[in-house]
Order: structure tokens, then sequence, then C-alpha cells
């Protein structure tokens, strides 16, 4: 297995540029995610991988061999599109095993790569049906053994949990990121699913309009976000107005949504009306006594595992609440008044200059 390198990699189809000035390392055995809305340039960027798109400059690596002008059957890399691409006059060994015969490996050869590959994706007793005979997530299966037989360097992966149910696609996912630990492969994994991104990868590399906005850990981009937009596109978001009434030291004492609150104070941070973001699991709902900032239910929905609420403070100030159906002291009705208790530690000071990029 290798590390993945880009350097300096555009792409522009005319004037349009869809991949601007990319430079990423995805570590040996990684599973990087490329996430964002449609046209920010993720597929682009796998498809330069493959060999399917030239790169208009730059350079891509795996290990220190230059694929950049490689053919695309010659680069080691194994690829999984939504529609799996399965051949439907081919039985699942055949499908599995049409890389290899193009490749002319020996038949016995074959048949033992057939029976690993199969095994690896638990399809061994489904070798001659036809693809209409299986479900979704079995064809999913067999376009990744399809891959994997190849033994390739790469496995990327284009948005391959499109066509299923959100059961199917979220046991598959599971799966896959289970197989993708047990065979150490680096793995690029490309979505505009927050869920899938966040559930399955080691790093999530933000892309916006051709650009990396931000690269980091689940956790990192989650809750420190390099912009507005990645807060935004990262899951529910309370993006608020904040006025500084006081500092002193490190720390900073602000006013949002009628709460006053005493937060660590960014080194970035030079506004005194700075903009803040707090996720709605960070607030909880208390009975309405004492001298916190107040709040009215003007909306509540039920989830099952969750209950969101959409609140209004007293200062006119409209947030988005969500409480754990089971864990929940207070579960107040549409229309209650409430309290509204903000972790101080949850309020991040969004960064006021738009990032590029966040190593």
């Amino acid at each position: 297995m290798s590390k993945l390198t880009f350097e300096n990699v555009s792409r522009y189809y005319g004037e349009t540029c869809a991949v601007a000035d990319l430079n990423l390392t995805v570590s040996d055995g990684e599973f990087l995610t490329l996430l964002g809305p449609s046209g920010c340039g993720k597929t682009t960027s796998l498809r330069m991988v493959s060999g399917f798109v030239e790169p208009t400059s730059g350079r891509i690596f795996i290990g220190d061999a230059d694929i950049t002008n490689v053919l695309p059957e010659k680069r080691s890399i194994g690829l999984v599109f939504q529609n799996y691409a399965l051949f439907p006059h081919m039985t699942v060994g055949e499908n599995v095993t049409f890389g290899l015969k193009m490749a002319k490996v020996g038949k016995a050869e074959q048949e033992t790569r057939l029976k690993e590959a199969l095994k690896l994706v638990q399809l061994e007793g489904l070798v001659d049906r036809m693809p209409r005979e299986l479900s979704g997530g079995q064809q999913q299966r067999v376009a990744l053994a399809r891959s994997l037989i190849l033994r390739p360097n790469v496995l990327l992966l284009d948005e391959p949990f499109g066509a299923l149910d959100k059961q199917l696609r979220d046991y598959m996912r599971a799966e896959l990121r289970a197989l993708q630990i047990e065979l150490g492969i680096t793995t690029i994994f490309v979505t505009h699913d927050q869920d899938e991104a966040m559930s399955m990868s080691d790093r999530i590399c933000i892309m916006n309009h051709g650009h990396v906005n931000q690269i980091g850990t689940p956790e990192e981009v989650y809750r420190t976000p390099a912009n507005k937009f990645i807060a935004e596109f990262m899951g529910q978001s309370n993006i608020l107005p904040a006025n500084i009434v006081g500092s002193g030291g490190k720390m900073v004492t602000i006013r949002v949504a009628g709460a006053t609150l005493e937060i660590d104070a960014p080194s970035y941070m030079d506004s005194e009306q700075p903009e803040v973001l707090i996720r709605p699991e960070r607030i909880s709902l208390q009975p309405p006594k004492g001298t916190g900032a107040k709040a009215k239910v003007i909306d509540k929905q039920y989830f099952g595992s969750l209950i969101e609420y959409a609140v209004e403070s007293q200062d006119g100030t409209t947030l988005s609440v969500t409480a754990a159906t089971n864990n929940s002291n207070h579960e107040p009705s549409e229309g209650d008044m409430v309290m509204l208790d903000i972790d101080a530690s949850a309020v991040f000071v969004l960064p006021q200059r738009e990032a590029s990029h966040r190593p």
C-alpha cells in the first residue's frame, strides 16, 4: 500500500476552474473523505487520481512514483462507482474476475483470487448468480470485490452508497470501513453526505468551489470549523451574533441570545461583535427558574431518539436545540417558556476571514 499525493494540482474546463491548486497527502492506509456540495471539485479530484481526467497542471504521486501521465490501467487503483457498473450478462464470478482477464492473469490465479475476494465481501455462495438476482447491497459488494481482486495500492470510492436505502446504507458503510481497516488500503471516499464522512473517515477534506477549505479529523472540522461555510455545512448549527461586554486576560465575556457567558478569546478575534457557533446538542432546556436567559418553544419535532426544538429567546434570537429523548430531565411542549442552559465551552468564535486551507 502507498500514500497518495496531490502536488499543486488544478483542473480547468475552458475558463471554469473545477479544482484549484490542490495540495494534499493521503497517508498509507488512511481513509480520507472528500466532502462538499455538488460542483465543489471532489469527483474531479477523484477522477484525476484514476486517470479518467487529466490535470491541467500539477502532479499526482502514489508513493514516490509520478502517475500524472500514466494510463489508468497501469495505476494500480481500484474504483467503485455509485451505479456499480456491473455487466448484466455476466455472473458474479465473471464480473469480479473481468479485470484479471483483461490483464491476462492465468486461470488458476484468477480462481484463487476470486475465492479470496468473495470471502472478503461475504459472497462466497453467490459466484454463479447474475446481477439481476442480487440485492442492492450484494451488487455493491460485487463492485467492491471487482476492485479489490486487482490488489490495488489505492481504492477510490465515488459515492458508492447513493443507490441504497438508508438502513442498508448504514450497514454497508460500517462493513466497508471494517474491511478497509482490515486490509489497510489507502482509500479516498467521495460523498456529499456529512454523516457518512463523519462516521467513516480518519480525516475529512472539505471542498467548496474547487478549493480546499479545511482538512482535519471529523471532530476537528465539526468542533472548530475554519469558516462559516463549514460551520453551516457540517451538521446543524446556530450561528449567532454576539457582543463583547467584558474582557480580562485570555477570556472575554460575551452576550449572546440573552445569555452572558465567559469564553476563551481566540487569537484571531478582532471584532467587538463576533459571530459564534453553538451546536444544537450543546444547549439544554431547563424550567424557567432563576436569572438565566429565557426563551419560548416555538416548534417541537420528535424523531424517535431525538427531539428537535426551535426556541425564540427574549431578545428575538431563534435557536435550534437537540435533546436525546432518554436523556432529558425537562421535556417542554410547544408554547412553553424555558431557560437556556448554554455550555460556555461549546461557544466557538468563527474566524472572520475565509480560510482556504487549515492543515
